[in-house]
């Protein structure tokens, strides 16, 4: 596998956190967080020295407005 191709485990988590991270941003809001999610990131993450590491969930932020 390369290092680019998801898992199956990983393309469902994805699909469940794009539907989940309106709700996360709803939330957010509530406890006054000056930002939002506009979308998820790629979980998986190569290192400089090539040692691939994952998170729960990475996402792309911006003000609220």
């Amino acid at each position: 596998m390369k290092n680019n191709e998801k898992t199956d485990l990983e393309k469902t988590e994805d699909k469940y956190f794009c539907l989940l991270y309106p709700g996360i941003n709803t939330i957010l809001e509530k406890f006054g967080f000056p930002y939002k999610i506009v979308r998820p990131c790629p979980t998986k993450i190569v290192t400089y020295d090539g040692k691939e590491r994952m998170a729960d969930f990475f996402g792309n932020w911006t003000m609220r407005t």
